[in-house]
């Protein structure tokens, strides 16, 4: 379903030279360990919301200095792993995110392929 989109975007990101869409997926990962810290039985709206708030703060940054995009992105993207990280070891803790973030062709529901249609 998302494959035809991904070409899409791809060749978008190769043409404008912006690495950014890759990066957001740093940005998900802490959204994922935020939304488990706070209980969400289902931490993805997390991430995507965490993904939303980052790429409007990277854009914020992005026209308010000097700096170029690819400096801005590096240390964005770091930033939110090095978080996502602390985030989910905080308190002796350890999330599993494997599922989630590297995916699970098992675990694939009807209603998840419709939500991305």
């Amino acid at each position: 379903v998302i494959s035809p989109l991904f070409g899409i975007l791809s060749t978008m990101v190769v043409q404008a030279g912006v690495l950014f869409l890759r990066r957001l997926g740093h940005s998900a990962f802490t959204g994922m360990a935020i939304g488990a810290l706070c209980g969400f039985s289902e931490p993805t709206w997390a991430a995507v919301l965490f993904s939303l708030v980052f790429a409007l703060l990277f854009n914020f940054v992005r026209r308010r200095t000097r700096l170029a995009s690819d400096t801005v992105i590096g240390v964005f993207s770091s930033t939110a792993v090095a978080l996502g990280i602390f985030i989910s070891t905080l308190g002796s803790r350890s999330y599993q995110f494997n599922s989630l973030l590297i995916g699970d062709i098992l675990s694939v529901e009807p209603g998840k392929i419709g939500l991305l249609a």
